[in-house]
């Protein structure tokens, strides 16, 4: 049977080897999920939980338009985090621009402004690329203002045949492609 205690204030003693410590034994886990926590004044900035995917199979895809690559979910602890999002991606083509670009819940996020006839620039890469495979890299710190879960996807375009995780002549495996969500204390 459940029972409840409602308290104002909990402290540790004040003296001794655990002073001014509130000790959670070990096994025991402090559920906060049905509310939430409230940081102490300037502790804005620290890492609060990471995510990753890696994308290491081989793929191609159609040129002129955006594919998703790669894409998770976080779920912030606090309206005020940021999440900062830095994404990857190994391909070869057969020349012309490679770009990628963030995606959050279906808005397009830290896109370049520097008025490119492709819109939505976050990161390039151009040449050919026949026999080797080049990285195409961005990140971007965002505030989704939400504690529920936020998408976020890693997306590329090229103006040829895009090849995902290797070379365009060959079908050897290229680096892999990384997508790394950390929520950061706001």
């Amino acid at each position: 049977m459940a029972s409840e205690i409602q308290v104002q204030t909990i402290s540790g003693p004040p003296t001794g080897a655990n002073a001014n410590k509130v000790i959670i034994p070990a096994g025991q886990t402090l559920d906060a999920s049905a509310g939430g926590i409230t940081l102490p004044a300037g502790t804005g900035g620290k890492l609060l939980q990471v995510r990753n995917r890696v994308k290491r199979n081989m793929e191609a895809y159609n040129s002129g338009a955006w594919h998703t690559v790669l894409e998770d979910d976080i779920t912030p602890s606090s309206s005020s985090s940021k999440i900062l999002i830095t994404g990857i991606v190994a391909f070869a083509m057969a020349g012309g621009d490679g770009m990628v670009r963030i995606e959050r819940n279906g808005t397009v996020v830290g896109v370049g402004t520097d008025g490119s006839s492709l819109n939505g620039i976050a990161g390039q890469a151009s040449g050919s690329y026949n026999n080797m495979t080049a990285l195409a890299a961005c990140s971007y710190q965002d505030s989704p203002s939400s504690s529920s879960a936020v998408t976020y996807k890693l997306q590329i375009r090229g103006d040829n045949t895009i090849y995902v995780n290797r070379r365009n002549a060959a079908t050897d495996y290229g680096s892999g492609t990384y997508l790394t969500l950390m929520e950061i204390a706001g």
